[in-house]
């Protein structure tokens, strides 16, 4: 049989429950600022993150050099793509948040499951 769990494990579950509850307000408001932020580059910086602006600029020579048009088609092309990465990323904290709920649950049913058994 396991041995019992110990007040420091409770802390640490307590501490893990305290974690969770924070996470749905601070992963939506990381979400929402990613979303911002590409918002404003889009209207603010639209070189380093929309292609269809600077391959007008190219085609309206305002950025010259055949170097400088080969990292300006593919700066925006790149910044989207780090972007994406971080959506994705905090998707999977989202899923790993998931998890860490469903063994709190399940820790909580265990221990109840013991309490019921020494009330016996």
């Amino acid at each position: 049989m396991a041995d019992p769990i110990t007040e420091k494990d409770v802390q640490f579950i307590e501490k893990r429950r305290r974690l969770i509850r924070w996470w749905n307000l601070v992963g939506t408001m990381t979400f929402a600022g990613l979303v911002a932020f590409v918002a404003w580059m889009f209207w603010s910086l639209p070189r380093l993150i929309n292609p269809l602006h600077v391959v007008g600029e190219l085609q309206a020579g305002a950025i010259p050099g055949s170097t400088l048009e080969i990292m300006a088609a593919l700066l925006p092309m790149v910044v989207l793509a780090i972007f994406f990465v971080l959506a994705v990323m905090i998707g999977f904290a989202f899923a790993a948040i998931g998890n860490e709920r469903r063994y709190l649950k399940m820790i909580d049913q265990l221990r109840a499951e013991v309490d019921d058994q020494e009330s016996e």
